[in-house]
């Protein structure tokens, strides 16, 4: 392994970003006092936050708020604020010491700096200087102390960083925690909602006067007193707070008990509703005077009640929130679904614009029903500014999509021409095509165990790059953050979104190699930084492949991981959901289409090579990690610990070595699924495009499909590496 070791120690002196000076450290015990004169929440929280951290150091220093602003900070003092509440950086700034300056709209930006023995955080708002010290803090547990000619400029490339706080468990089971760790990923917005909860309509927040019986009481003002705590946490650290709406109520799915499916029906006068068309039942409908003054009438109410909420990206088909049936909805014959989701848009945007003017309303509606449509853009374009696009390339967002399409493009230059917000809909963190548990009744290896963390920080890379290329006002990262996993892509996203530079080709690497080391150490850094690079690889084949939607994902995949490799199984299998084909349409970029084939058998036939490449791919990335395992000890510490402070009865923070032993799990998982994904495409294409009997293409075939077979049903023993 000496070559890695030295392969590790060069490239770290190469990453200027995070090289210490030449000279020692200013050590944490150097610190006389943290000066702060602005008593903004998340300022304030930034100098508690970073007392604690010097604390842990060995440094118990006071946080001082009463100083006489007039006169200078002395050497040795932690000076954080802005030019508008603190003279002596705003002097700095006057003197061309300082670059950055208070500024309402001119986004996120901070600097971090020793000036005459000061240590100055300086932002352009109180979230910026929150910002800062998190950076700051990262700076003294790399390097022990801080750089004596320390001159960090940052400023963030996308406007709007939506994130949720945590992707695992419900409404109501949000700590403080998740929201410094939403800050320190860089976000600056707060999704607190999301489809898979039951709090996910205006009437879970808002007492109807239309319809008392819609939500119980006793639950609204649990509901109620939760969404203040949450904003309360979201004042001290900065964040904006938005709300993932899943309207208009309906009975439910398949998934929703008989009994709630009735209850519903009891809710509502039976005027009011309407079918949906779907398995979802009857749906309250928008169209009938009670319900649309009532709508009107509780969006004004949610933000008189709660005018911290900036946005509502509102869900609907799916998730308990429809819209009616055009065919047998008298109040709606004829009316499509995109354009009664956009009159809901529209409703929303307008009342919620007299309470608060800059409020904003996001369609988050995934597949193709409504992108599909030919006059999607069209009828967006009829909007009001405030109703701005949140869009992925793709029916849904993926873990590893980068590609960019005439679609994207176009519905970029019609936002930026009327004026509303386009966001990037992706997945940074967690999202549905990665395996989060045992594939019931699949062909796949047993003991693959379950994902509970996928890091791909190239690949996040590539995603800004995307969205930053489009100039898109920012993005909405679609699942969720779970603190104490402190992943890397968490990481990377801070990183990348105030330094854009680093995501470039030409320092990508160095960056990604001090990255590495954060997390892991310098020895084993080299290994996962090669891991790094053939996920990369293998997630740019399956971002150029998405052929299919459900059956490119694990969990929705059933037919391709659970058919037998037979002649009589494959003769019967369907690449199809819900009755329909699965393929997608097609995607066009220039002169390139992203799903060129409208049979289900030349996709398989083209798909098979491609995640058989993407499956060796991930497995060269899981002899990496295999190999960086025994240089990642047990009780090994990282430069990153700080990122998550567990508070009590909260899950405690990973390991370094547990970190790997999880992201050796899901990179295992993803080779053992694009294995089985090639072979069942090959097969399933050979069976259905089988030639005549007697021929020698015919014979050619079985063959093929023997070994096929014998492979599915002979794997490869997997070694247990987790120990």
């Amino acid at each position: 392994m000496r070559p890695y070791l030295f392969t590790a120690l060069w490239l770290a002196s190469l990453v200027s970003l995070y090289a210490a000076s030449a000279s020692a450290p200013i050590p944490p015990t150097r610190f006389t006092q943290i000066r702060v004169n602005s008593s903004a929440p998340p300022i304030r929280t930034a100098a508690e936050n970073l007392r604690d951290f010097l604390k842990a150091r060995g440094a118990d220093i006071s946080v001082v708020t009463g100083a006489d602003i007039r006169k200078a900070a002395a050497a040795g003092t932690i000076l954080i604020g802005t030019t508008a509440d603190t003279p002596q950086l705003a002097r700095w700034a006057k003197a061309r010491r300082l670059s950055v300056t208070a500024s309402d709209s001119g986004g996120d930006a901070y600097e971090v700096a020793v000036l005459d023995g000061v240590v100055a955080v300086n932002g352009a708002n109180a979230r910026s200087v929150l910002y800062g010290v998190f950076e700051l803090e990262d700076i003294i547990a790399e390097h022990g102390g801080v750089p004596k000619g320390l001159a960090r400029r940052a400023r963030s490339s996308l406007r709007l960083r939506l994130l949720h706080p945590r992707v695992h468990g419900g409404f109501a089971s949000y700590r403080r925690s998740d929201f410094e760790f939403l800050a320190r990923c860089g976000g600056n917005v707060a999704h607190l909602t999301h489809d898979w909860m039951k709090e996910k309509t205006l009437f879970s927040f808002v007492p109807s006067t239309a319809f008392p019986k819609a939500e119980a009481p006793q639950t609204l003002e649990r509901n109620r007193a939760r969404l203040r705590q949450y904003l309360d946490w979201c004042k001290l650290y900065g964040l904006e707070a938005a709300m993932w709406m899943c309207e208009i109520p309906c009975q439910g799915g398949p998934w929703t008990p008989p009994a709630v499916r009735q209850a519903f029906l009891d809710c509502f006068p039976a005027e009011c509703l309407s079918e949906s068309g779907t398995y979802q039942g009857k749906v309250l409908c928008l169209a009938h005077p009670q319900v649309e003054q009532e709508y009107r009438r509780m969006m004004r109410q949610f933000l008189t009640d709660f005018p911290e909420i900036a946005m509502f990206l509102v869900f609907t088909l799916d998730s308990n929130g429809e819209l009616c049936d055009p065919a047998t909805c008298s109040r709606h014959q004829g009316v499509s679904k995109l354009t009664q989701d956009n009159r809901l848009l529209a409703l929303l945007t307008t009342e919620g614009r007299k309470v608060r003017p800059d409020f904003q309303v996001f369609s988050v509606g995934w597949s193709w029903k409504f992108r599909g449509q030919p006059d999607f853009l069209a009828q967006q374009a009829t909007l009001p500014a405030g109703a701005g696009l949140t869009q992925p390339p793709d029916g849904e967002a993926w873990s590893f999509d980068r590609k960019t399409t005439d679609l994207l493009l176009d519905a970029r230059a019609l936002t930026r021409k009327r004026g509303q917000t386009f966001l990037g809909y992706d997945i940074f963190l967690w999202g549905d095509d990665t395996v989060f548990s045992e594939i019931q009744g699949s062909k796949l290896p047993r003991g693959l165990g379950v994902t509970q963390l996928y890091d791909f920080p190239l690949g996040i890379a590539a995603k800004l790059r995307r969205w930053q290329g489009l100039a898109a006002d920012g993005f909405f990262d679609q699942w969720g953050t779970m603190a104490e996993y402190v992943s890397c892509n968490a990481v990377s996203l801070r990183d990348l979104v105030f330094y854009p530079e680093n995501a470039e080709p030409a320092k990508l690497e160095a960056w990604a190699q001090s990255l590495a080391t954060r997390r892991f150490g310098s020895t084993a850094a080299p290994l996962v930084l090669a891991a790094w690079k053939e996920i990369e690889t293998a997630q740019q084949i399956q971002s150029d492949h998405t052929f299919y939607w459900h059956h490119l994902r694990p969990a929705w995949s059933s037919p391709v991981l659970q058919c037998p490799i037979t002649l009589e199984a494959l003769r019967e299998a369907r690449i199809s959901h819900n009755g329909r084909s699965s393929i997608e349409p097609s995607k066009r970029h220039g002169s390139r289409d992203y799903s060129p084939y409208r049979d289900d058998v030349s996709a398989a036939k083209a798909l098979a090579p491609a995640l058989r490449r993407a499956a060796e791919h991930f497995g060269k990335a899981l002899d990496h990690l295999q190999a960086a395992r025994p240089f990642v000890r047990h009780d090994a510490r990282s430069m990153l610990d700080h990122w998550y402070q567990p508070e009590p009865g909260a899950a405690a923070r990973l390991t370094p070595r547990q970190v790997l032993g999880e992201q050796i799990i899901a990179v295992r998982l993803q080779e053992q699924c694009q294995r089985r994904m090639s072979r069942f495409f090959e097969a399933w294409a050979l069976v259905q495009a089988l030639p005549a009997p007697g021929s020698a293409e015919h014979q050619a075939a079985l063959e093929r499909l023997a070994v096929l077979q014998q492979e599915d049903e002979s794997p490869v023993p997997l070694p247990n590496t987790l120990k």
